[in-house]
């Protein structure tokens, strides 16, 4: 007989849920952060939870057959692990996308200036764009939905992140051409354009010598090679 998934039928009302986690969470956030999470965690378990609360003053038990998804969140939190990596899923301009370790998490500050690139051509729409080094594919991604007529490629040269890629633009349903490259090494496919309305990129940008400076949830779990450079030149100019 096979053995059925074991099942937690432990109540905990939602108020006593929070105040364990924020005493979890205090070591690696504040306060601020801790609550924010913990908002971000509820939201993700269960949806709904907010007017749950306000009827019952938080007292609600939280869905018991949820808790041990929850409580290894918390758990994974507490160690340091980003929180995208921890929920498999990030926003990014309005697109939830799927990440995973060993694949770059999109930044809010991307983000911002994903937007800023989509005002400064929404005069002359691009009939061609190329992102290089797409990650999860957040940059391509969001230019084909903001323009719909245009033929948008991607590259990488990690296979993880253009799976994750493709992944995210069928769950979207969004056209992106892919492709796996180290742009400047290798060249891009022969059938792609030759010419380019928009090249849009975040490439490393963080000096080897800060590794030991950088925060432990990066340093000891995104894709080194996808924020550390080693020549700076090119930035320094």
């Amino acid at each position: 007989m096979d053995k059925q998934p074991v099942v937690s039928r432990e109540t905990v009302p939602l108020a006593a849920l929070l105040r364990q986690g924020r005493a979890q969470l205090g070591a690696v956030f504040s306060l601020p952060e801790a609550r924010a999470i913990l908002r971000r965690l509820l939201s993700h378990y269960w949806p709904g939870w907010e007017a749950v609360w306000l009827a019952s003053r938080g007292e609600a038990p939280f869905p018991p057959e949820k808790l041990p998804a929850w409580q290894s969140a918390l758990q994974r939190l507490a160690q340091g692990e980003p929180l995208a990596y921890v929920l498999g899923e990030v926003e990014f301009g309005g697109l939830p996308l799927k990440v995973a370790p060993g694949v770059f998490i999109p930044r809010p500050e991307t983000e911002e200036w994903a937007f800023w690139v989509a005002r400064q051509v929404a005069a002359f729409p691009p009939r061609t764009v190329l992102d290089v080094g797409t990650g999860s594919g957040a940059l391509a991604l969001f230019l084909a939905r903001a323009f719909p007529s245009a033929q948008v490629f991607a590259v990488d040269k990690s296979p993880l992140a253009l799976s994750i890629a493709a992944q995210n633009a069928q769950r979207l349903g969004l056209t992106v051409q892919w492709a796996l490259r180290t742009f400047g090494v290798e060249p891009l496919p022969a059938d792609w354009p030759t010419e380019w309305d928009l090249i849009v990129s975040n490439p490393p940008y963080i000096p080897w010598t800060f590794w030991d400076q950088t925060e432990p949830q990066v340093r000891n779990y995104e894709p080194p090679e996808a924020l550390f450079c080693r020549d700076f030149s090119l930035y320094a100019k």
